[in-house]
């Protein structure tokens, strides 16, 4: 008895291996962000950046899938598009992603060509890798990294700046249309939640703007832009007052489209064994 349970239990597994596929395509798009350096919490207009890179998507059944992400997207965002004290803060930056991801996707509906059902919404959530590294423009308008510069005097007290390599959480939402049994045609909106609070390089408070001029004098015509925004030196430095928001870290996401060729014969598409007289035919 044992051994014709285990004869079951391996058939099904084979059965259910050979029915599983794969798929390799390509992901497009625009990339956003939410953080610091915005107003409300939406993007700014100007703010979208350009995405894209290769993605493969293994099908488990016509319910589950789990799929593996490789691209870069581009965002930027300036106080210009600010109002009140936020616009003469002044600050701006660009930064650019580099991810791998996988995250897993779970079909509302069936997903099954071979059975007409030809499209699904799906729900997305996973783990991701990236790196990033935020640059401004210098007084000179050249552009320069933000983060050996340390804006928020994270080395004045013998401290390290932020990592520029992180992890953040993919959660989302997408559809996917099969536009013939080989093609699959798709949209996705993704955001990440990260575990920084610098994809913007603004986090905390002014830092000791004297002693940080001491230690470098860009940093601290980039910490504190306000005076090139009146276009005068005479200020008072606004030492330990509000520069960013501690309380929640930085966002970015992206909405693409995705284009995927099934990397499967129709016999291993199958799902159902009554599919294989089709086949067969």
């Amino acid at each position: 008895m044992r051994k014709i349970t285990t004869l079951l239990f391996t058939f099904m597994l084979l059965n259910q291996i050979q029915a599983q596929y794969g798929e390799f395509g390509l992901i497009t798009g625009v990339t956003g962000y939410m953080g610091d350096v915005q107003q409300g919490g939406m993007p700014a207009n100007g703010s979208y950046g350009f995405s894209g890179g290769l993605m493969y998507r293994h099908n488990l059944n016509p319910h589950l899938s789990i799929s593996a992400h490789g691209f870069a997207g581009h965002f930027s965002c300036t106080d210009a598009y600010a109002t009140g004290s936020r616009r003469s803060r002044n600050l701006s930056f660009r930064n650019t992603v580099y991810q791998f991801g996988i995250h897993g996707e779970w079909n509302l509906t069936k997903y099954d060509v071979l059975d007409g059902h030809i499209s699904a919404p799906y729900l997305i959530l996973g783990v991701a890798g990236f790196y990033h590294n935020p640059e401004a423009r210098d007084l000179n308008g050249k552009w320069t990294a933000l983060q050996p510069l340390a804006t928020e005097g994270q080395k004045l007290n013998g401290g390290k700046p932020y990592s520029l390599l992180q992890v953040s959480i993919p959660y989302g939402l997408g559809v996917k249309l099969a536009a013939n049994k080989r093609v699959n045609l798709g949209v996705e909106l993704v955001f990440h939640q990260t575990f920084t609070d610098y994809l913007d390089d603004v986090s905390g408070n002014y830092p000791d703007l004297k002693a940080l001029r001491e230690q470098s004098p860009l940093a601290a015509d980039l910490s504190w832009r306000t005076p090139q925004y009146f276009g005068t030196s005479g200020l008072e430095a606004p030492t330990g007052q509000k520069r960013g928001d501690t309380y929640k870290t930085d966002v970015y996401y992206f909405c693409t489209g995705t284009i995927t060729i099934n990397l499967a014969s129709g016999r291993k598409m199958e799902y159902n064994a009554s599919y294989r007289s089709y086949w067969n035919q």
